[in-house]
């Protein structure tokens, strides 16, 4: 990974460009007049194009998470009007996005890779980007938005905001999930980062429902399945979803409708007379339980049952008639994942928790 000095020795060998622009280091380590936060800027440096000259006030960073973006560029474009330069950042790598909030926001900005952006309002714009990330070391330490520790994720769409690291592990609980408090405190950090949540007066609060759901669609992964059984049940619907239910509890075993068969209590969608759902037991033997005739078929099944230990599929149980229906949040990634109908009917659960977050919010 490279280091902040890493980048400055690169910046002053001039192994750092931009063309047709000309970078040049004239200075480091320069002191600020005032009273800034941060009393000295990174480098000076000055980009010559066409006979022209424009110099930089440079802040470096060695990671390019939202959150440090955010903070470095509050500092920088401060010193760069106190020293009366123009604002630049220089960090690994610049996404396309990154290059686009950094237009929008007047600041140059360039990386390690050959991606960048010089920009003097009226007077110099340079644009390069494509170039791949050779830093991938410098994303966030671990994928939050999959597997166990996406359950500290999907608890802010349940509840908004939290007092302490310790409630959101009690929370998580309560949910059916289980997730260490050093875990909660990582992923937390990492949400934090990507702007996602922030620490407001001693909470810990949700700020971005919509890109939350982006990320958490965008990293889903189907559950890894043990065994499934797909066949008929001589039992009608409604029976059939009560006694699984019923079989798994004497079982002790956990049972719930997948999130797809679940879309009813959240949205509109048509869908065929079958049972889909997950349970952490061997099929056949929670079936054995039902005292009904089963036969393994897959003309005109009535039955699709999942065998698996994923525990994000259990989180967050919505109980109907003694029958546990998969989360809100559950229905909304599976409909993501499917076809292009199931993918419109998403649309809906999404509104439905965004409202609900919403009716919570005015409640507080």
């Amino acid at each position: 990974m490279a280091t902040e000095q890493d980048i400055l020795d690169a910046l002053t060998k001039g192994e750092v460009s931009l063309p047709p622009a000309r970078l040049r280091v004239i200075a480091r380590d320069r002191p600020l007049k005032g009273n800034a936060a941060r009393g000295r800027i990174d480098a000076v440096i000055q980009a010559e194009w066409d006979r022209r000259v424009w110099k930089f006030a440079v802040d470096v960073k060695r990671l390019s998470t939202p959150k440090i973006l955010r903070d470095a560029l509050g500092f920088i474009r401060t010193a760069a009007e106190q020293s009366r330069l123009n604002p630049m950042l220089v960090v690994p790598f610049l996404s396309p996005e990154n290059i686009e909030m950094l237009e929008r926001v007047q600041v140059s900005g360039i990386d390690l890779c050959g991606n960048g952006i010089l920009i003097v309002p009226r007077e110099l714009l340079v644009v390069r980007t494509g170039n791949p990330n050779r830093f991938p070391q410098s994303a966030p330490i671990r994928n939050v938005y999959r597997g166990d520790s996406s359950l500290v994720a999907r608890s802010f769409l349940v509840r908004p905001v939290y007092r302490a690291i310790g409630d959101i592990a009690t929370a998580i609980r309560e949910l059916s999930g289980n997730v260490s408090l050093a875990t909660v405190s990582k992923v937390v950090k990492v949400l934090e980062s990507d702007l996602i949540v922030a620490k407001d007066r001693g909470d810990i609060r949700l700020l971005q429902p919509d890109k939350l759901l982006d990320q958490l669609s965008a990293n889903y992964r189907p559950p890894k399945a043990k065994a499934r059984y797909v066949g008929k049940v001589a039992l009608g619907e409604d029976e059939l979803k009560r006694k699984l239910a019923d079989a798994a509890r004497t079982r002790e075993r956990r049972f719930i409708l997948t999130g797809a068969d679940s879309t009813s209590n959240y949205a509109v969608l048509g869908r065929e007379p079958v049972v889909a759902a997950y349970c952490d037991d061997p099929p056949d033997g929670l079936l054995s339980t039902l005292g009904a005739p089963a036969e393994r078929t897959e003309r005109f099944p009535n039955l699709d049952l999942t065998w698996t230990d994923d525990a994000t599929v259990y989180f967050d149980p919505r109980p109907r008639a003694d029958v546990p229906n998969a989360s809100p949040v559950q229905a909304y990634l599976e409909l993501m994942a499917g076809d292009a109908r199931q993918r419109e009917t998403a649309g809906q659960v999404r509104e439905f928790i965004l409202r609900t977050l919403s009716e919570i919010g005015t409640t507080r």
